[in-house]
């Protein structure tokens, strides 16, 4: 039909058309976020890959906060035959306990593990340093540059758990220590003709270590050459149980058995210990007082 002069023709253009089944072929859907867009517009949300979506189902994002992701580094990945995995953690750890933690999981990076270093959230983590839910854990080997020889004690520690003899002979032993030394102390069933059914130990944990620390490094300045670890346990021990363990590595078998000697005797008469026997009956006292 003609048009009269003059006068305007509106034509409405078509609509686009996006059916719902097109739109859950795509993934597309409409954007939420400010003005709504133009009609025929849409603004297409990516999905998560199946993978994480899955996961996070099955974890859950409190579940996933409680989570510390640790990695293993060169000979460290090779020990605990996985290159990273997480754990659950509640609450928060002393690196200590963690690394014991690691131990107890992968036996075999368990001896080298004084040996290694920690880095929390990228970077070098202290000994008083304390693991919480949430953080990334890099656990790793000596460099390559050096294997911290200059520094002759190699473990020095009061802990709350087991003690582990493979853990502090790994710590000093080396290709050139012809002899390796070590002592351990365990609770016995008597005491001075008395029968002892337990016994606590209690320290004043901070300096009790450095005290430890100071007395191998003075050990080690009487006998050169040697390298040491001492570590004791706190708390509640039963007959059996070790209640110290103290290792001295040496080119030959002398100075090994000396500077053991010297540091199981320097640590029963400094470090800030103390030692509560039980006897069956229930009776207790306080040793020394």
């Amino acid at each position: 039909m003609p048009v009269p002069a003059g006068r305007r023709v509106h034509r409405s253009r078509p609509r686009a058309s996006f059916s719902r089944a097109r739109r859950a072929r795509t993934g597309a859907s409409w954007s939420r976020r400010g003005l709504a867009p133009a009609r025929g517009v849409l603004t297409p949300t990516p999905r998560p890959a199946p993978r994480i979506a899955r996961e996070a189902r099955a974890r859950g994002p409190c579940e996933a906060r409680r989570m510390v992701h640790v990695r293993y580094h060169a000979a460290a990945r090779e020990l605990a035959g996985t290159r990273e995995e997480e754990l659950e953690l509640d609450a928060p750890l002393a690196a200590e306990a963690f690394v014991a933690t690691l131990g107890e999981r992968h036996p075999p990076l368990r001896p080298y593990l004084a040996r290694m270093r920690l880095a929390v959230n990228g970077d070098f983590a202290p000994a008083d340093a304390t693991i919480a839910p949430g953080d990334r854990v890099d656990v790793m080997p000596p460099v390559a540059g050096g294997s911290g020889a200059d520094d002759p004690v190699k473990l020095a520690a009061v802990r709350d758990a087991p003690l582990s003899l493979d853990e502090a002979f790994g710590a000093v032993t080396h290709a050139s220590a012809g002899g390796v030394c070590l002592f351990t102390g365990v609770v016995r069933d008597h005491a001075d003709g008395k029968a002892v059914a337990r016994l606590d130990y209690e320290a004043y944990a901070e300096l009790a270590t450095k005290e430890t620390r100071r007395v191998l490094a003075k050990v080690a300045e009487e006998v050169p050459g040697v390298r040491l670890a001492a570590v004791h346990r706190v708390g509640e021990l039963q007959v059996g149980d070790l209640a110290v363990v103290v290792a001295a590595s040496a080119a030959h078998r002398d100075e090994a058995f000396r500077a053991c000697r010297l540091a199981i005797d320097r640590i029963k008469e400094t470090v800030p210990i103390w030692k509560k026997e039980w006897g069956p009956g229930g009776e207790a006292h306080w040793v020394n007082l």
